[in-house]
């Protein structure tokens, strides 16, 4: 048998570290998220907002390719960084049964969600330099494949699974603990995470990658090579319309399955592990066409596939929502084979390797910014519709009904801002 070299466990710890945070992260988003603060008594537009603090947790990357400065072990940094974030995250199922004031309730889960995922985006720009460096360019496309298809397969079953014994502790009066399960569930996965990024074996060449430049470099500098760079704002700007397209939308539609649409979490789990199988299905063929083309050509395509799910979803309401969701889900995965890789893989194309890091970092928390700021515009127009009994000019229309056809118009302009512009920019 064939002796795996260094590079290639480290691709494979790679895999594996992203599939458990991937299985964290499906616990602490969508239904499930929606499900905890439902227990709380939160209402839906205040839901969309606090879910849309993933993207207020993207301004964490900023800072931390600015001001922190690794000078010894990369992979010790984020490592720890990564136990701390998600203990916080084991919390959140917790915090419902903490006897305190509903008030104080909240806000423990606005500190402990916000946290967890600020300390999480501070240390991705270093760990995502610093683990792809194992990763050869011209490969780039077909390992972010099979990295997404493990995630994907695994997250299928994990979900429904989570999603059924939710249920079943909620069909018997016993909503505490199917949350504690989820906690405990939680505080496993990071340990099984942190088994998996122990097992990285850094080289000397990884190391360079990941702390050669935020030792030598200065805040002006960064600022030049990434917000003053004319070529690389093209690419925050393509950043900014997608966050816009997605977070005005996207985070109102758990609440919107549960309460409006009227779903089970089982349900959800099925609809998830329709869409994880279709990503599956989808992801190999973006992969290879990034890794032909170019990622700026691949994602083109993808946001005109994402374009059409956001108009099917348009037309979603209780009377059909059970195939029409399914329909736009199905789309959306499709286009999420292309784009969940591709919107980071574009920054290799075009922006040199000393400069990656802060690249990442940068573009990541100008976009989450604006994603937050979008689902603010959200969450007003959820208030509003709602306020107005779901009816307007004496029709019932839903707020994510609404927003589902401004997403539709905002991806059709990021697929004739790509073709307009990110394709004429040259590739390092």
């Amino acid at each position: 048998m064939k002796k795996l070299d260094r590079s290639t466990k480290n691709q494979l710890a790679y895999i594996a570290e992203a599939a458990f945070e991937y299985f964290i992260a499906l616990l602490i988003t969508g239904a499930f998220l929606a499900s905890i603060l439902a227990n709380i008594g939160v209402p839906d537009s205040v839901t969309g907002v606090i879910s849309t603090l993933t993207s207020l947790g993207f301004s964490a990357q900023l800072v931390a390719v600015l001001f922190i400065k690794p000078k010894g072990s990369v992979k010790k940094m984020v490592t720890i960084m990564h136990v701390v974030n998600q203990l916080m995250f084991v919390t959140l199922y917790l915090i419902p049964y903490v006897n305190v004031p509903q008030g104080v309730k909240v806000v423990l889960f606005v500190i402990m969600f916000l946290g967890g995922h600020l300390i999480a985006n501070s240390a991705t720009p270093f760990k995502l330099t610093w683990l792809m460096s194992y990763v050869h360019n011209n490969d780039r496309g077909k390992f972010t494949a099979n990295k997404e298809i493990v995630s994907l397969i695994g997250g299928m079953v994990f979900s429904y699974v989570m999603g059924a014994v939710i249920d079943h502790y909620d069909a018997i009066g016993q909503s505490r603990t199917g949350f504690v399960i989820s906690g405990i569930t939680i505080f496993a996965l990071m340990l099984l995470h942190l088994w998996s990024l122990v097992c990285v074996k850094d080289d000397e060449d990884a190391q360079m990658v990941a702390t050669k430049p935020s030792e030598s470099r200065s805040v002006k500098s960064i600022l030049d090579c990434t917000i003053f760079d004319k070529g690389f704002r093209k690419i925050i700007y393509l950043d900014m319309l997608w966050h816009v397209g997605t977070g005005l939308t996207v985070s109102f539609y758990g609440t919107y399955q549960i309460n409006e649409l009227g779903f089970s979490l089982s349900y959800v789990a099925v609809l998830a592990a329709m869409h994880s199988l279709v990503r599956v299905a989808f992801s190999r063929f973006f992969g290879k066409m990034a890794d032909r083309l170019s990622w700026a050509r691949m994602l083109m395509f993808s946001f005109a596939i994402g374009a059409a799910a956001f108009l099917a979803n348009t037309f979603t309401v209780p009377a059909n929502g059970k195939w029409l969701y399914a329909v736009y889900y199905a789309i959306f995965a499709i286009y999420l084979a292309g784009s969940n890789s591709g919107m980071m893989n574009i920054v290799f194309d075009y922006v040199e390797r000393d400069n990656l890091s802060y690249a990442l970092g940068v573009k990541s928390a100008i976009g989450g910014i604006v994603g937050f700021t979008s689902s603010l515009l959200g969450a007003w127009i959820v208030s509003t519709v709602q306020a107005h009994g779901n009816t307007i000019f004496g029709h019932t229309i839903y707020a994510q009904q609404i927003m589902s056809f401004v997403s539709f118009v905002m991806f059709a302009v990021i697929v004739v801002y790509i073709k307009k512009i990110i394709l004429k920019m040259k590739r390092t």
